[in-house]
């Protein structure tokens, strides 16, 4: 004997349980009557057990049903308590993540879906939607991920970066889905107000920078420092008139003094004085390079100070080649350099021949 669904063709022996057989074999006739009233037709066996069968079902259904709803809404509850928004969860939370969504759907083409306060099917499609299209996880949930990443989309300083900007910062972020610390350190650099004023190149140095140890919050707070230092010097006409490879050397410098401040004030000091500026493109390269070496700070200052002297001033760009070469060779020996620096400023050096000054620097070497 079967019962038939909508769905499926059940054997009444496989929904009834053995005691419910057992009470109706024992006295099917009281079963009988308590199930149907005096003014009907006995029905047979065969009927009762058909309608105990569709009974039992019901109860069945309704229960599982009842509990699905209940775990619904407890794993609701569980990642609103955890941040988290997903399917079930209703209110302002859910709201807010709707708007967030729906700003970005309009920007890139699609329709919004209802911003109602309950997180249902469509919000649920339309968050997967987002998070495939920019890389996350897609797990329809609202996470700290997810709505750190929504929140950067719809960010006026976000959207105004160049696009090979953006996707090098979604590209880490994807990166660091496992890493808060990360992911919030490179957010809290890619919508500092300094680092949008900035062009592609020196975004680059700066996303280079805080790569090589992202989690480090005294690290991330140096290279946005540098970010801001970085700012005021390209807007120098100083800095703006040195060639691309000479700039491209200065940012990377000055990156890479992201944890010395001395270093990046005399570098800059540097760059704007017009000693600095008056040198050709590879006198310029090689007082950059002279300070890759040593202490970085005193190097910094003694070149500034050596380029200034009456001596290097009044040399010819050969001789002044050559004094930078040496400059080079010496620059991990502080003493050198002050002894150079003080052998061209001196008067005995400055008056004399031109063959005198260069007996002197043969004597030096």
């Amino acid at each position: 004997m079967s019962v038939k669904t909508e769905m499926k063709t059940y054997q009444v022996s496989d929904v009834l349980s053995p005691e419910d057989l057992a009470v109706f074999e024992g006295d099917a006739e009281r079963f009988s009557h308590e199930t149907f009233s005096s003014n009907e037709p006995a029905p047979s066996k065969e009927k009762v057990l058909e309608l105990l069968a569709f009974q039992r079902m019901g109860e069945h259904q309704l229960a599982a049903g009842i509990q699905q709803v209940h775990l619904l809404e407890q794993v609701g509850r569980m990642s609103k308590a955890n941040g988290i928004l997903g399917k079930g969860n209703t209110g302002e939370d859910v709201k807010n993540l709707q708007q967030q969504l729906n700003e970005w759907r309009v920007a890139n083409g699609k329709l919004p879906i209802k911003a109602d306060g309950i997180f249902g099917a469509k919000t649920e499609e339309a968050l997967k939607d987002f998070q495939t299209s920019t890389g996350l996880q897609t797990d329809g949930l609202a996470g700290p991920n997810t709505k750190a990443r929504l929140n950067l989309e719809n960010s006026n300083d976000f959207q105004q970066l160049n696009p090979s900007t953006q996707n090098r910062i979604r590209g880490y972020l994807n990166s660091y889905q496992k890493d808060p610390g990360s992911r919030d350190n490179l957010l809290k650099l890619a919508k500092d107000p300094n680092f949008n004023m900035l062009p592609p190149q020196t975004q680059d140095a700066a996303l280079d920078t805080l790569s090589k140890n992202p989690g480090n919050i005294k690290h991330t707070d140096d290279v946005i420092r540098t970010t801001k230092d970085m700012t005021k010097l390209e807007l120098t006409p100083e800095f703006q008139k040195l060639p691309e490879n000479i700039q491209s050397y200065i940012r990377n410098s000055m990156f890479d003094y992201s944890n010395n401040i001395e270093s990046r004030m005399y570098l800059s000091d540097l760059v704007k004085s017009n000693a600095f500026g008056n040198l050709t493109q590879t006198q310029q390269l090689q007082v950059l390079v002279t300070n890759s070496d040593g202490n970085p700070s005193i190097n910094l200052a003694r070149m500034q100070t050596m380029i200034q002297t009456h001596g290097f001033q009044g040399m010819e760009q050969i001789e002044k080649n050559q004094i930078l070469d040496l400059a080079i060779i010496n620059a991990s020996n502080p003493q050198k350099l002050d002894e150079l620096g003080l052998l061209l400023d001196s008067p005995e050096f400055v008056n004399a021949s031109k063959s005198e000054q260069q007996a002197r620097l043969t004597q030096f070497e």
